[in-house]
């Protein structure tokens, strides 16, 4: 089953990979897009929760469990309602993305971003979501 997940992940259409997910056990809600190349932990697909309205871009990579030397690690990630994960970007088990927070692409998130802030970098860090149109009629 891990390997029709994988494959399913990588196409363009998006309705069978929703509808694979939630075969597998994730909880997946509505207005959900994920794009091509997406690669979610096939290990632990029941792990998952992506609430309303989120889009996930290409190439990203969401880990739900981890081996360490000593210890094997899983976590449940969450993706809250109206979150934004850019391309490629990486996010470890246990974290929760807040509502309306961005993931910049390229970032690594390993720990939990608060609703409506931006988290960029590797390892991510937590900044201040700004809207682009208040910016620009200060500076008017």
């Amino acid at each position: 089953m891990a390997w029709l997940l994988l494959t399913f992940l990588k196409l363009a259409w998006n309705g069978p990979k929703l509808k694979l997910l939630r075969w597998c056990g994730a909880k997946v809600g509505r207005n959900v897009f994920i794009s091509t190349d997406v690669w979610i932990d096939p290990a632990f697909p029941q792990l998952i929760t992506i609430e309303d309205d989120v889009m996930i871009g290409v190439g990203v990579k969401i880990a739900l469990h981890e081996f360490r030397p000593q210890e094997f690690r899983a976590g449940r990630v969450i993706i809250r309602k109206g979150a934004v994960i850019g391309g490629f970007a990486l996010i470890g088990h246990g974290v929760e993305i807040g509502e309306g927070a961005v993931v910049a692409g390229g970032a690594a998130v390993g720990r939990d971003v608060p609703a409506g802030k931006l988290a960029i970098g590797n390892p991510a860090r937590i900044m201040p979501l700004t809207e682009a149109g208040k910016e620009k009629e200060q500076h008017a």
